[in-house]
């Protein structure tokens, strides 16, 4: 039995276990084809993606405009600290504990941490020592 969602009509086919199996064969083509042309579209999407990236560095613009669209691509870095469990998180748990300023981090928020080392709040000798342990990412939008 098939329902059709448009307009609430309901329409019912009879079919033999072989024309059952033939349409359970063309479904699973469809899905398959489905599913390839998504992951293609999802592929080009990326691609305009890097070249409108690329095109805006090398243009030093944060806004494209088209005909019809505009689209803004703004980046900005930012400080990263290692993962939860790793060795580096560890070693800069503990110069934080030497620096004195664990209590203010003291459950390592990375984002109060990340913030904390952008903006120099401890000033230029704990920052160097503390961005030993992170690593710069650019994100883009």
């Amino acid at each position: 039995m098939w329902h059709s969602v448009a307009f609430d009509v309901e329409m019912r086919s009879a079919r033999t276990p072989k024309a059952l199996e033939a349409l359970k064969k063309e479904l699973g083509e469809l899905i398959d084809r489905i599913e390839a042309e998504t992951k293609a579209v999802e592929a080009e999407l990326d691609a305009l993606r890097d070249a409108a990236i690329s095109f805006a560095e090398k243009e030093g613009v944060q806004v494209i405009a088209g005909t019809e669209a505009r689209l803004r691509v703004t980046g900005k870095e930012r400080a990263v600290s290692p993962a939860k469990g790793s060795v580096e998180r560890d070693a800069l748990e503990q110069e934080l504990r030497a620096a004195g300023i664990w209590d203010e981090v003291a459950t390592l928020d990375p984002s109060a941490l990340e913030k904390a080392v952008a903006e120099g709040k401890w000033g230029p000798e704990i920052n160097e020592r503390l961005k030993a342990y992170l690593s710069t990412e650019k994100r883009i939008r």
